[in-house]
């Protein structure tokens, strides 16, 4: 749209990764002592601007309906496969694609937002502890 090319033009992407990595930081060390709480990725590269702190649940569609109802959109990945991958040929995509949920760390999040996400996380996480 023409407000996105706005936007993608006048952002600084140097600003845009450290506060991205600033959010992804602080929820990350927010959840690490949370029952359930499983980092999919648990060690951010130098210079990575993350688009989500992706975490491993169990029955993540039901995680997904109580996160919604709260107001928190997360992405989920792998929600089809791709047609031309072939599942027998990469066995774990299949558990990939069932467990993982990502979420938010833009850089639009405000601390109050970030603070709401993690207590949110927090409260149901316990109850969708991925255990392999």
């Amino acid at each position: 749209t023409r407000v996105s090319g706005w936007i993608a033009a006048h952002a600084r992407a140097d600003e845009v990764a450290a506060r991205r990595r600033m959010n992804w930081f602080w929820l990350d060390s927010k959840l690490k002592t949370v029952p359930g709480y499983r980092n999919a990725h648990p060690h951010l590269d130098a210079g990575t601007s993350p688009l989500s702190l992706t975490v491993v649940v169990r029955d993540r569609s039901r995680l997904l309906h109580r996160l919604y109802s709260r107001g928190i959109e997360p992405y989920v990945f792998g929600q089809w496969a791709h047609p031309v991958m072939d599942a027998l040929a990469f066995p774990d995509t299949e558990g990939l694609r069932a467990h993982l949920l990502c979420m938010p760390v833009h850089q639009g999040l405000t601390p109050s937002q970030l603070e709401r996400l993690a207590d949110i996380l927090a409260s149901f996480l316990p109850e969708h502890e991925f255990e392999p």
